[in-house]
Formats: C-alpha cells, structure tokens, sequence
C-alpha cells in the first residue's frame, strides 16, 4: 500500500525535520511540548487558537489554518478525538503532497485503512499510531508508540516520532496499530484488574502492599518467559501442558474464589477466569495445557 514519493521537489531540505500539530488537546499539547523540548520546529492548529496560547510561548508557530500547517510542515501529527474529525481537518487542505501524516485518533482498523487509502490517493504517506502510555509521559524515552503504515515515512519521520517517545513500527498494514492498540489495551485492563484484587486479598488479611509491585517486578520476568512461550504455542499448534494443565488450573481457581469470597472480596474476575477454564475443559482439553483458553476465547463468539 505504501506509494513512493519525490521528496525534493515537493518539501524543501529545511523542512526536513519539521512538525505540525493538529489539536492541541492534552495528547497533542504534550507532543508538540515534546517536540520543542527537543528543538524540532514546530506548528501548531486547533479549533480553538486560544488553547495553543501556552505552546506558542513556548516557541511554536500557530497557522491560521490547516492547509497552512500542512505546507509548512514534513510531519503532521493529527491528536483529535475521531477518524471523522480526522477526514474533516484533511478535507481542509487540499494538498498533502510529499508530506507524512501521522494519525493518533481513536478508531478502528477499517477507519484506518480508509484514511490510508484517502491519503495516498492525495500523495501523501500515511502513518496509523496509538499512543500506549497516555500523556504523563510523552516525551520520555519510556512513553511507547505503536505506529503502521508507510515504512519510508516511518524511516523518515523517526528522529520527529523519538521525539515523543519509543517509537515502535508494527508493519505496513495501517490497521495494525489499532489492531495492537485495542488487544493491548485488553490485556493491560486484565492486569490492572487482577493487580486490584491482589491488592484487596493483602489488605483483607492485614498484609501490606508496599512490596506488592517490587515483587511483581522480580516475578515479571517469569510471567514474560511464559507468555512468549505460549504464544508461539498457540501460533504453531502445539501446545504442552509443561506450565500445568487446565484441571489443574481450575483447581487454583477456585481456591482463588474461595479465600476471596471468605475475606469478602469481589470474585468476578475470578469467577470469569473458572468459566473459561471450565469451558476448555469441557471442550475435552482438561489434561491438556494451559494455552488452550486461546482456543475457547477465539471460538465463543460462534458458539450456537
């Protein structure tokens, strides 16, 4: 899908490493902060001109409108809230020519291969990407970006991505980030919740949690070895019961469940964890490993 471009006659070498900021929200205030922090010129445009004031002290350049953002800039970093709003702003400018458009919104991957397809036909180069740290840390080198679409313009644009934090480049397909960006999000979801009924379990029984993250941190490494592990399991089809099978886990569910509900602790999650486990088993992979849940997962929505 990625369409080649003549640089030269199109964007001058001045313009080699510039940046423009569509919205200037809490993400794109935060990008273009970065931005200028690592001195890359920048410009900046929002709906509201008066939201963008702070980044203009800053050193930024507001434009008046979006076709003069775009022709100032090599990268242009769109942070408002939809793909609708995104096809909007670019319906203002009529040319992209020569220029990469990096898309931060929120959307699925059919909105981006769309918004790809609307951008190439205009000449441009089209980045999807999803921000996976929130905004606390853009700028920092451990703020991580998911991004996919154009690999030149991801090669080009790499010292301006840096800029906000590791830049991350999943693959040509632009609906891959937003592929990432939602499966991640899950399974940060999962954590998170767990880590929450962990926490209770502790308090519950008088144990403080202060060492709580500094044990998970040293236990990680563990729990990465599995993943990576069962992963490629999964992906090759041959699944072991090496890490425990899956009667074995039902049995640790439930004795989850049962000190959970006798110190009066939420068990949903727990509970949700014994269904699929019970599933599985049912499916007649009881003896077999752990892993098989991606089966039951992957097949629940077809289930008559």
């Amino acid at each position: 899908m990625c369409v080649p471009h003549s640089h030269g006659s199109v964007v001058g070498m001045a313009e080699a490493h510039t940046l423009g900021v569509v919205g200037t929200g809490a993400l794109g205030a935060a990008l273009a902060a970065a931005a200028l922090d690592h001195g890359i010129a920048t410009s900046v445009w929002n709906r509201t001109p008066g939201k963008a004031r702070h980044l203009v002290d800053a050193g930024a350049t507001p434009r008046p409108t979006i076709a003069d953002l775009v022709g100032s800039s090599r990268v242009v970093v769109i942070a408002v809230s939809t793909y609708a709003d995104v096809r909007s702003i670019l319906d203002d400018t009529a040319n992209v020519s020569g220029r990469t458009i990096v898309n931060l919104s929120s959307g699925t991957p059919d909105d981006a291969v769309a918004l790809a397809e609307q951008v190439h036909r205009r000449g441009g180069r089209y980045l999807d990407g999803a921000a996976m740290s929130g905004t606390r840390l853009v700028g920092q080198p451990s703020a991580t970006f998911f991004y996919s679409g154009d690999q030149e313009a991801f090669d080009d644009a790499r010292n301006v991505l840096a800029a906000f934090g590791k830049p991350l480049f999943l693959g040509a397909d632009p609906a891959i980030a937003s592929g990432y960006d939602t499966a991640v999000l899950g399974m940060i979801l999962g954590f998170l919740t767990a880590s929450y009924q962990a926490t209770a379990l502790l308090r519950r029984q008088g144990i403080g949690t202060e060492n709580l993250p500094p044990v998970i941190r040293d236990y990680w490494p563990f729990v990465l070895d599995q993943f990576g592990s069962h992963e490629t399991q999964i992906r090759t089809g041959s699944i072991t019961p090496e890490d425990g099978t899956v009667d074995v886990y039902i049995d640790a569910a439930q004795h989850l469940i049962d000190t959970s509900k006798s110190l009066g602790v939420d068990t949903t999650v727990a509970e949700a964890i014994s269904v699929l486990l019970r599933r599985t088993s049912d499916n007649g992979h009881g003896a077999d490993g752990l892993p098989y849940l991606a089966e039951t997962i992957d097949t629940i929505g077809v289930r008559p």
